[in-house]
């Protein structure tokens, strides 16, 4: 009897730490599973967020570079048309040119405190809204934004045809030249440019050509140019890299730039802060201030006249050089 019931005792107490085992499991499990269950939605909504926030971004970076593109573009019409502005038609495109870059101006001072995805979508619409602004601007003025290229005579009567919507061209010309270039059709096509945005590359047809001058050019990007008789831009002031070429130079008499005032780099066929033309007899950068380097050459025939009154040796910001080499 006695180990009967201590049989039945010690069965139900297995039981019953059977049961209360399976019970804690069950409820650990529980546990487990509204926990992670938890930390899921947690995890999701935090990914939910990051998403957001990498969208916003991406999308701020985006703006901030369509915003500085825009304005780099405006500025450097502005500049351009500035220079140029001649007549009422130019002065009325100068102040839609500056209202312009007042809107792109808002835009860059809102993107500081931009802080939501709707924000976001608000300022590109807005940036939108401004390029398709520019893009009427330019169809409706003097303005060819079009790399000009001419290489024969067909291509040259085209580029005639566009008439004084080159005054201020938004992008460059090329000139490479041909056997029986029409140098006259030329210098009226280079005649109507009166500022660029972009690069001059210009070839002449061989060594009896006949040397074209910039008459109005008054800005222009790089310049390259390979031609007899010299070299002439009577009304530019400010360029990128000047690399005129001595192909023909014992025909080259004149390297001339009498406004020029701002540069970031000169050289003959290519090697920096030279002007090397063994048989000019006028060198002029009369209005230049300042070299971008700390040397410059100078070579000319003997006897010649150089101008290089308003040089200084001093730095961008007027700084005077602890050296300066001048030959």
């Amino acid at each position: 009897m006695n180990v009967h019931m201590k049989n039945i005792q010690t069965k139900y107490k297995l039981n019953f730490k059977t049961m209360k085992k399976g019970l804690l499991t069950v409820l650990a499990a529980s546990l487990v599973f509204v926990g992670c269950q938890n930390y899921d939605d947690q995890f999701d909504d935090l990914n939910a967020q990051i998403s957001a926030l990498k969208s916003q971004v991406d999308g701020l970076s985006s703006l901030s570079g369509q915003v500085a593109s825009l304005s780099g573009t405006i500025s450097g019409l502005q500049a351009g048309v500035n220079a140029a502005a001649s007549s009422s038609d130019m002065s009325a495109l100068s102040s839609s040119l500056a209202a312009l870059q007042a809107d792109v101006d808002a835009v860059q001072a809102s993107l500081a405190g931009t802080a939501t995805a709707s924000a976001v979508t608000t300022l590109q619409a807005e940036i939108d809204a401004i390029e398709a602004d520019l893009a009427d601007l330019l169809s409706t003025s003097n303005i060819y934004s079009s790399l000009v290229t001419v290489g024969n005579a067909t291509q040259l009567n085209a580029a005639l045809a566009l008439g004084n919507k080159i005054n201020v061209l938004n992008n460059g010309l090329t000139v490479n030249g041909w056997a029986d270039m029409d140098y006259t059709k030329v210098q009226t096509l280079i005649d109507r440019i009166q500022t660029m945005t972009g690069a001059i590359t210009y070839t002449a047809g061989g060594s009896t050509g006949t040397e074209v001058v910039f008459n109005n050019l008054t800005s222009v990007g790089n310049i390259t140019m390979t031609q007899p008789g010299g070299y002439h831009f009577p009304k530019l002031t400010n360029a990128a890299v000047i690399d005129l070429k001595d192909d023909y130079e014992t025909t080259v008499t004149r390297v001339n730039f009498p406004l020029l005032t701002t540069v970031t780099g000169i050289q003959t066929d290519a090697t920096a802060d030279t002007v090397e033309f063994t048989y000019a007899t006028s060198v002029d950068f009369g209005a230049l201030k300042v070299t971008p380097n700390a040397s410059w050459t100078i070579t000319t025939k003997k006897d010649a006249t150089l101008d290089i009154s308003s040089f200084h040796a001093v730095d961008a910001a007027g700084t005077s050089r602890d050296s300066y080499t001048l030959t």
